[in-house]
């Protein structure tokens, strides 16, 4: 087995979770980022409008969806199972993005696929203690990272899978589920 995962960051339109209003996802394959895709969601109606403390955290707004043609939650869906395909899926504060992708389908009246879920800030915590806190972007820059568009969910995402790969290579791991395992994390469960 080899360093193969796929990295995911949700933004949403307000404090419900369900309100998906921009993904980024980013895989990797053999330890190496091979393809990225970012795109806005248009949230479920029953979920709420936008937010304006939302707004100022991400800058997404409702005309900015309608200008990008965002398809609603059920077309989404599609793209990012599509774009994940059974990989194993990392993300940093897993238990909010997990619960993003929950929220949304049941909003929908849609079903998940099993998926594992793995939660880099807590991979961060065990593997890099000595950085100030564990927020993506202290992580980042305690790794050296660069800078990076904090709260674009594609530069979120990113920064996701480069902070795991540097968690593998910093203990010498080859695979996620293997760095997962021997650190002690059960994966997130999702679906059926």
């Amino acid at each position: 087995m080899s360093l193969d995962f796929c990295a995911i960051d949700f933004e949403t339109a307000n404090g419900r979770r369900g309100s998906a209003c921009s993904v980024g996802m980013t895989r990797v394959r053999d330890g190496e980022i091979v393809t990225e895709e970012a795109f806005l969601i248009r949230p479920h109606p029953s979920l709420g409008r936008f937010h304006l403390g939302n707004i100022a955290v991400h800058g997404i707004t409702p005309d900015m969806l309608d200008a990008a043609g965002a398809p609603h939650w059920e077309d989404a869906l599609e793209r990012i199972l599509d774009f994940l395909d059974r990989d194993m899926v990392v993300a940093h504060n897993a238990p909010f993005d997990a619960s993003v992708m929950t929220a949304a389908s049941e909003a929908a009246g849609l079903w998940l696929p099993r998926m594992d879920f793995q939660c880099t800030v807590r991979l961060a915590q065990r593997v890099f203690p000595d950085s100030p806190n564990h927020k993506l972007n202290t992580v980042a820059a305690y790794l050296g990272l660069g800078d990076f568009q904090h709260h674009d969910a594609g530069a979120d995402a990113r920064t996701c899978a480069l902070i795991c790969l540097a968690a593998a290579d910093h203990r010498g791991y080859g695979t996620v589920e293997d760095m997962m395992e021997c650190e002690g994390f059960s994966p997130i469960l999702l679906g059926v």
